[in-house]
């Protein structure tokens, strides 16, 4: 008698986890999105709520098998732009909003010494009033994301140049005296 209450509470105990390691099989070739769910609701009494329309519009081709439905539907939705919740026993599937990646521009150039084409290390560069200074070689580079349309200019060492070396001559003032009070 101890010995069969023993097995009928193990078998018991065990009946949870045989149940939940049922396999979730799917094989279909460019079946809509939506139509895939209806059928894995109906093969795997699984539930599922959706946008039916937006659904319609993603062809899924899949042959694998999953160990549980989360894998399932994490499956499925790899690669689109939908996520999941569960609720309950319910998958919720919604759409993600994908946030367009921002264009990004470079402007990069050298500023030189017009008659011997020297670079002029530690020029003063303005481009859409954004101060920079240039390297040992006369180099700068500048990255937005806001435009392509730069305003831009060289403070007395040199000028300004895209993806070109421009020439200068430098620029020298004489200052006359000055007196201090």
């Amino acid at each position: 008698m101890l010995q069969k209450t023993g097995f009928l509470l193990v078998f018991l105990l065990l009946i949870p986890f045989v149940l939940k390691g049922q396999p979730y099989e799917v094989s279909c070739k460019e079946r809509p999105l939506n139509k895939l769910l209806v059928e894995l609701r109906e093969r795997y009494d699984l539930h599922f709520s959706f946008d039916d329309g937006l659904l319609s519009g993603y062809s899924i081709t899949i042959d694998e098998t999953f160990s549980s439905p989360e894998t399932l539907v994490e499956a499925l939705l790899a690669g689109l732009p939908l996520s999941y919740e569960i609720t309950g026993e319910v998958f919720v599937i919604f759409p993600v909003e994908i946030s367009p990646r921002r264009k990004e521009y470079l402007v990069k150039g050298q500023v030189l010494e017009r008659s011997s084409g020297e670079p002029l290390p530690f020029s003063h560069v303005l481009i859409d009033d954004h101060p920079l200074v240039t390297d040992l070689k006369g180099a700068f580079s500048y990255t937005t994301f806001n435009d392509s349309l730069f305003k831009s200019k060289s403070i007395p060492s040199g000028v300004l140049c895209f993806g070109h070396n421009f020439k200068r001559r430098p620029v020298s003032y004489t200052l006359s005296d000055t007196v201090g009070l």
